[in-house]
């Protein structure tokens, strides 16, 4: 029903925003799971979705356990179809609008103590060229706080 715009939406995203083709299949299938949703409950026009569809749809996807990760993805696939829906004239208004993107915690890094630290740097043998070279790469390494 809605294949049409969902594939010119996708062309949009390959050609000019040079997505990749799995992050193409995603907002394909995220697109298409919201749209049957919809259709689901007796919203089988576009211009009648509301922000409390995609609302009820979002609930619905974090009751049935995913991610929070896959909830912004959900949300970016559909304000960004949704703004070319409304970009090129096949709806009047975007639901998605005044929708606030999903923020994702980062999770700080573990991080090693002094003294575990001081026990890495004291594992090479500097008394050869070999043990010198590692020593100086883990020195360089803690410095510069390269993470591995």
């Amino acid at each position: 029903m809605f294949d049409q715009f969902i594939s010119e939406y996708l062309a949009v995203l390959s050609l000019e925003k040079n997505l990749s083709q799995n992050t193409i299949n995603s907002y394909r299938n995220d697109i298409k799971n919201f749209l049957s949703f919809c259709i689901d409950n007796g919203v089988e026009d576009l211009d009648n979705i509301t922000q409390k569809n995609i609302s009820d749809y979002l609930e619905g996807q974090r009751k049935a356990g995913f991610e929070s990760s896959t909830t912004a993805r959900y949300v970016s696939s559909l304000k960004g179809f949704f703004s070319y829906l409304h970009q090129s004239g096949y709806i009047q208004k975007d639901p998605t609008e005044d929708m606030l993107s999903v923020k994702l915690s980062r999770k700080l890094p573990t991080v090693l103590s002094v003294e575990e630290i001081d026990m890495i740097l004291d594992i090479p043998d500097v008394k050869d060229k070999i043990g010198l070279r590692d020593r100086a790469i883990l020195e360089l390494m803690y410095s510069c706080g390269l993470r591995v």
